[in-house]
């Protein structure tokens, strides 16, 4: 039992970090509509930045908090600095655009991380004060995983009033369900994009420096919680903190426990619960469904089918890949090149000019037709094959002063004998199956 309760404590505390990150993914996927890899990239740097920033400022035991936090305003200085200067220069550009600038920041932040830091894994100092473990039902449990247990909820109690208690945030939210009314109403949709990513940055680099006493920085660290923080927003919902929250929570219990229960496939627990989600609400648990464009005069679509449809697309495409993991193994054998098989014991009909050729020879380039050409009645594309070939029906043109001899002959007897009955001036070969 006192196990149980320990990897819930575990699980809460890896769900508000991962709630710290998510939330900030999914108000800037929310408002912009891009897809940003980078983020995870955020979240890496803040790490780094604080492992740096700590051992620079002298300021006793408050330097690990003042570290914690200049690294974040850093990220989410660099991130509203990447919006102004490249994301909003793509904001009406195809998806592949935006997601291949997010990506080349992704490898820019991951080599300047090499070059700056190097390659190797570091330990970063812990939280002056939350250092220690308390005694949980007879277990040991890090006194600094229960305190983001209790900061993990304040951060989104303070979110929700800044979304619902500041105008900022109202045109946050309503940015979210529709960008173009609000845009009709006259907001400035650039300042407000560039104060989401700001918010979104700071959110990341928050989580990442808060991760540094917990876990060794490595230079891969920001494609692991990408994968999950990307889940983390289709459970939950864009937009919407609280479902950031909630996905959050979901997420990190089922991590905990899914390590105890099934060991070999923990890690696909969490998109087993993704793809139940989009298949009952594909806007999320506590998203809701965006409004589409309509014409003048029309009423507003129902976004239910299409969105029903994305998901049992998705269903189909997870059992697709499934289905070969249970089914059993087919074996296709082919035949040897070196023994034929009976079916390429084939009849060959020949008819040459004065000389008795078996099948498999190459006819002299001089009895060619004059274009050098050869037509093939195969029936298939592609280039002729050679003479040679037992499945090749072809035509040469002989010259027209000389005789003509014919010879039939198959694959398996001997050489043609010559045929005293020349019929046509033109010779020709054709070979079938009998």
């Amino acid at each position: 039992m006192s196990l149980l309760l320990v990897q819930l404590l575990s699980g809460l505390a890896n769900a508000m970090f991962l709630f710290l990150v998510a939330s900030g993914l999914s108000l800037i996927f929310g408002v912009t509509r891009i897809v940003n890899f980078a983020h995870g990239s955020f979240y890496m740097l803040a790490a780094y930045l604080t492992y740096s920033l700590v051992g620079a400022l002298h300021l006793g035991a408050a330097s690990f908090y003042a570290g914690v936090l200049s690294a974040a305003l850093l990220v989410a200085a660099m991130g509203g600095l990447i919006e102004v200067l490249l994301l909003r220069r793509v904001y009406r550009a195809p998806e592949l655009y935006q997601l291949l600038l997010t990506f080349a920041l992704v490898l820019i932040v991951a080599d300047a991380v090499r070059y700056i830091w190097g390659a190797d894994n570091k330990t970063g100092p812990s939280a002056p004060g939350l250092g220690g473990s308390v005694p949980i039902a007879g277990q040991l449990f890090p006194s600094y995983d229960l305190a983001i247990i209790v900061f993990g909820p304040l951060v989104a109690l303070a979110l929700w009033l800044v979304f619902h208690r500041t105008r900022w945030g109202v045109l946050i939210r309503a940015a979210t369900q529709d960008r173009e009314m609000v845009a009709a109403l006259g907001v400035d949709q650039r300042r407000l994009f560039t104060g989401v990513f700001v918010l979104g940055s700071f959110l990341a680099g928050l989580g990442g420096a808060l991760q540094v006493p917990r876990l060794a920085l490595t230079t891969v660290m920001d494609t692991t919680v990408i994968v999950e923080a990307f889940v983390v927003v289709v459970i939950g919902g864009m937009g919407s903190v609280w479902g950031a929250l909630l996905a959050s929570l979901l997420i990190g219990v089922l991590n905990a426990y899914g390590v105890l229960v099934l060991p070999k496939a923990s890690i696909v627990l969490m998109f087993v619960v993704m793809a139940v989600v989009l298949v009952v609400r594909p806007w999320g648990l506590l998203g809701r469904p965006e409004i589409q464009l309509r014409a003048a005069g029309a009423g507003v679509p129902d976004a239910r089918p299409a969105a029903s449809r994305s998901g049992w697309l998705l269903v189909i495409g997870v059992a697709l890949v499934a289905l070969p993991l249970v089914l059993p193994s087919f074996w296709v054998g082919w035949p040897s090149r070196s023994s034929p098989s009976p079916s390429s014991q084939r009849a060959s009909t020949c008819s040459w000019d004065r000389a008795a050729w078996s099948p498999s020879a190459t006819p002299p380039t001089s009895a060619l037709a004059p274009t050098g050409r050869r037509s093939c009645s195969s029936g298939r594309g592609g280039p002729c094959p050679s003479p040679s070939s037992p499945r090749l029906s072809w035509r040469r043109r002989a010259p027209r002063s000389s005789a003509t001899s014919a010879c039939v002959s198959r694959a398996s007897t001997s050489p043609c004998s010559p045929s005293p009955s020349p019929r046509s001036s033109t010779p020709s070969c054709t070979s079938g199956t009998r």
